[in-house]
């Protein structure tokens, strides 16, 4: 995980847009129908809109996204792998 965050915060950093902004683009990338955004205040709703009006991210920049050359575990990425809270 830390080898594809670090990635992913130098893409970002190099397409000049904070992790916040870029991982909001990447889901308007997806398959994704809705996303539920929880501001905090209004200026950060308007932060969040902002990005939401620039559009999803170039095809340039998935391709770069998408040949990330790392493995993440199916455990970290898989609610039904994860551990009950009568497990913890």
């Amino acid at each position: 995980i830390k080898t594809l965050t670090f990635e992913i915060l130098t893409l970002a950093h190099q397409s000049g847009m904070s992790l916040k902004e870029f991982a909001l683009r990447v889901m308007m990338n997806s398959c994704v129908r809705s996303i539920i955004l929880g501001n905090d205040s209004l200026k950060q709703f308007k932060e969040n809109l902002a990005f939401i009006e620039k559009g999803p991210l170039t095809n340039d920049i998935m391709d770069q996204i998408n040949v990330c050359d790392c493995e993440v575990d199916p455990k970290w990425v898989t609610p039904s792998l994860w551990p009950s809270s009568n497990e913890a």
